[in-house]
């Protein structure tokens, strides 16, 4: 059963465009209603335009508005209470805490699963294998997450960098040859995927 369709939106919402953004509230803010419009009824309602919903389709990996239709009553049809994340009190006493906390640890990785594109991880992963050097570029806390998969990289033997300084990263990143892997865990603000050179 195809889901994640709300999940990709919400993920979504801050690098879509403005013309995108309307149909993309609606959606969140009526998923019942919007599995039984057509794409023309939602962009009236929306003060969307029917370009602009096929823009945002492609915009969160999904073929059309018909996918993102399925994939929304894929996810109302498996929603639960347990679906929402549990909220972090300062006041709680530490069992919750620590309850909240690993719940919500497991429900991001369950949502991970539901977007998730199988192909693009297959392709990822060639491109790794065969990569000659690998560069992972992270800021701030990013930087702690490059640094974690130059770690793991190198227990395998793969060539890698992880440079915390942004003048290396650039200096690296300009060296790189056709044989070689990039992956920026955010640059200004936009997550970015592994890329060949």
């Amino acid at each position: 059963m195809l889901n994640g369709g709300l999940l990709r939106i919400r993920e979504s919402l801050h690098n879509i465009k403005r013309s995108e953004q309307n149909a993309a509230h609606y959606i969140l803010a009526n998923p019942d209603e919007v599995i039984r419009l057509s794409i023309k009824e939602l962009a009236e309602r929306s003060e969307s335009s029917q370009a602009a919903i096929i823009r945002m389709c492609k915009s969160i990996g999904v073929d059309g508005f018909q996918e993102l239709k399925i994939r929304i009553a894929g996810d109302l049809q498996s929603s639960t209470a347990q679906d929402e994340y549990k909220e972090i009190l300062p006041d709680a006493d530490m069992y919750t805490l620590i309850e909240s906390v690993s719940f919500n640890n497991i429900l991001s990785l369950r949502e991970t699963i539901k977007i998730l594109d199988t192909k693009i991880v297959e392709q990822a992963i060639g491109e790794l294998y065969r990569a000659t050097r690998i560069d992972f570029y992270g800021v701030g806390a990013s930087q702690l997450v490059a640094q974690d998969a130059q770690h793991k990289f190198l227990r395998i033997n793969k060539m890698c960098t992880a440079h915390s300084d942004s003048h290396l990263q650039l200096t690296s990143a300009v060296t790189l040859t056709a044989g070689d892997v990039q992956s920026a865990s955010r640059i200004r603000g936009k997550p970015r995927r592994s890329l060949r050179r």
